[in-house]
């Protein structure tokens, strides 16, 4: 099954964890579902952040803000720390979308980056400890005639079908459900 997001770009953390993997002769494709990336950005990446013949995760990243800086571009976010942290709060601790960020910002008078200025920051690692798996939500409610939704992204890790059992334990105030084989 391969559902990469199609990125292009490598966080920071995802190029550290590259360096990493490759000195552990992980084999390249697995690198890159392990990313969620194309394979051909992990074979782009190594020859951008080579160097002495080995990748250097910390080279590439130097690079890449060097070609950055060159280009102008200084990514709003990278350059206010003070909002990046509040927009990490606001998805890390009150769990809220990525629409709802934007609403907050306008509500608080906070010239917020555009929706897809997010998705980017995000993807390039400029939101402290955001990452997209942070956006999905751990939350759902109950509907009025007692039925409760599964998000789509932990149907597709269960491999949830129609049809399909769940058997659901009740452990003190939790509920744990797991699919029947």
């Amino acid at each position: 099954m391969n559902n990469r997001t199609g990125r292009k770009n490598l966080t920071a953390k995802d190029k550290l964890n590259l360096e990493r993997l490759l000195e552990s002769d992980i084999h390249k494709n697995t690198i890159a579902e392990y990313l969620n990336v194309n394979i051909s950005t992990i074979y782009n990446e190594i020859n951008r952040g080579t160097i002495n013949g080995r990748y250097s995760a910390e080279y590439s990243i130097n690079k890449t803000l060097q070609s950055n800086k060159a280009k102008g571009k200084t990514p709003k976010l990278l350059a206010d720390k003070n909002l990046a942290f509040y927009l990490s709060l606001l998805i890390l601790e009150e769990h809220l979308s990525i629409n709802q960020v934007i609403k907050r910002c306008k509500e608080m008078s906070i010239a917020c980056p555009s929706k897809q200025a997010l998705y980017t920051a995000i993807d390039r690692g400029l939101i402290p400890n955001v990452t997209r798996n942070s956006l999905k939500p751990n939350t759902t409610t109950m509907f009025s005639n007692g039925l409760v939704q599964i998000p789509k992204y932990m149907r597709a890790e269960l491999n949830l079908q129609d049809k399909d059992v769940l058997k659901i334990i009740l452990d003190g105030n939790k509920i744990i459900i797991e699919k029947q084989n």
